[in-house]
């Protein structure tokens, strides 16, 4: 009997290296082991695919189309590039005519465009993030512009015949909208290979300062400034920064002018790069400003895998996460009196690892796992 063709419609895959991208990397490897998929998918901004098609085995091809350099900090133009590129994905998983189509966000207009230019496959959107929930809307043209892209969200997603979510608060968000039985949560993870090296790791962390990582964007989002004033503050602390974002400059400016020495910046790096960072650190941090409470940064699965202790500045589904686990300490991401708080007694805590937050991350959230519950939702489509 043939098998069943599903597309999966991604801005982001390989090789691309982020977050976004092993997860969907992952989800291909699980549904290509029963069905036959292709992965329709972009390039990095300004890059040029070298194939346009890969036949990554039997089961799994990947189509890649060039997506421009543009200017992403600009809203207007981000969101008709958004807008334009989700369709130009609809329109060549249209070609392929699969018999039901997988499209995932963080791009919110891939909701719309696949939904009228994706044919009449049966079509699942795997929401990942409520992004036009975070729309700033301090001034009317903001509202406006805010309701009217809720507007669109809403709607075309009313109009998939299932919807998956990554954590319970985005369920309830959506049940407002959507029937119970229609939608499914499939919480982000982390990959079985990457768990098993990060499970492994023994801290080996320098005497004389005390060391803490932050991996991923270095944006508005996470508006890591926060961090850099309490190592302006504790100077016995060393801060390292891995990832690349809009607000990095600024932040490395920021450092020049007030002869910061205690902050460091490396760029993006490769994952086999992040490992000797992860094991000379104290503690691990992450980020999300109060108005991003729906989401869970994905890092904090990788770094709930090492067992390293970890500050979180955030609010919400995160903060709820992380209160399942040990050796975490959550702070309100706009009071710097209570992270430099927060540091100050982590430093206090004694090097060790883990291994009960280790056992948890092994037995709820390994993708591989995660990811089978999808093919359970195809077979009932």
């Amino acid at each position: 009997m043939k098998k069943k063709v599903i597309n999966i419609i991604t801005p982001h895959y390989a090789p691309e290296i982020t977050a976004a991208a092993h997860r969907i990397q992952s989800f291909a490897k699980v549904i290509s082991k029963v069905y036959s998929v292709n992965v329709i998918t972009l390039t990095e901004r300004g890059v040029k695919a070298s194939e346009k098609h890969i036949i990554i085995n039997d089961n799994l091809n990947v189509y890649y189309i060039d997506l421009p350099l543009y200017n992403k900090a600009n809203f207007i133009t981000r969101a008709l590039y958004e807008f334009l590129y989700a369709r130009k994905l609809a329109k060549k998983s249209k070609k392929l005519k699969p018999d039901h189509i997988i499209a995932t966000s963080p791009f919110m207009f891939v909701i719309p465009a696949v939904s009228i230019y994706g044919g009449r496959s049966k079509k699942i959107i795997d929401i990942r993030d409520l992004v036009w929930c975070y729309l700033p809307d301090q001034s009317i043209a903001q509202r406006v512009v805010k309701k009217f892209f809720t507007w669109i969200a809403e709607y075309f997603a009313k109009k998939y015949n299932h919807v998956t979510v990554s954590n319970p608060t985005e369920k309830e968000y959506l049940k407002n909208l959507i029937s119970a039985e229609k939608i499914s949560i499939l919480s982000n993870g982390i990959d079985a290979e990457k768990f098993e090296i990060l499970s492994q790791i023994e801290q080996k962390p320098e005497d004389h300062f005390f060391n803490i990582t932050y991996i991923g964007n270095i944006g508005t989002a996470q508006n890591m400034i926060s961090l850099v004033l309490a190592a302006q503050s504790i100077p016995q602390i060393r801060v390292t920064m891995i990832g690349d974002g809009n607000q990095r400059e600024e932040l490395q400016n920021y450092i020049k002018e007030k002869q910061i020495n205690n902050v460091y910046f490396t760029g993006k790096l490769s994952w086999n790069e992040l490992l000797p960072y992860y094991q000379k650190s104290n503690a691990l941090y992450a980020k999300l400003e109060a108005n991003y409470s729906f989401a869970v940064p994905s890092k904090l699965y990788e770094y709930l895998s090492t067992g390293i202790p970890i500050i979180y500045s955030g609010a919400g589904e995160a903060a709820s996460l992380l209160s399942r686990f040990e050796k975490t300490i959550v702070v309100d991401p706009s009071n710097n009196e209570k992270l430099i708080k927060a540091i100050e007694d982590t430093m206090k805590i004694p090097n060790s690892i883990s291994l009960k937050n280790r056992e948890f991350i092994k037995k709820e959230f390994i993708r591989d796992t995660i990811n089978q519950q999808f093919l359970t939702i195809l077979n009932e489509l």
